[in-house]
């Protein structure tokens, strides 16, 4: 299981998910990680139409608003069409803010 510890170890992770440029020897570890954090971590866009509450999401590759509403990190303040990023919390996804 791939542990994150702290928003340096976050952003390693993610990187790799964009680096495509890695040497096939790191390869192999580098996509069991990946594979991980399919599961871990997703992308998301919120509502267009969003203006208070808990937002719905449009998740990355999907065409179709959520039904679900999704709770988010005290330190993010959701507004429509922000692209967010989203950590597998138990059954759901938590929020854990926008994308720069």
């Amino acid at each position: 299981m791939l542990k994150i510890k702290s928003t340096k170890d976050l952003l390693d992770a993610l990187q790799m998910l964009i680096d495509k440029s890695s040497t096939k020897k790191n390869r192999n570890q580098e996509d069991r990680v990946l594979n991980h954090m399919d599961t871990t971590f997703k992308m998301a866009k919120i509502d267009p139409g969003y203006s208070s509450g808990r937002p719905k999401l449009i998740f990355e590759g999907e065409s179709v608003l959520s039904v679900k509403q999704y709770p988010y990190l005290s330190s993010y303040t959701p507004a429509a069409n922000d692209i967010v990023l989203l950590a597998k919390v138990g059954n759901t996804y938590v929020i854990l803010g926008k994308r720069m």
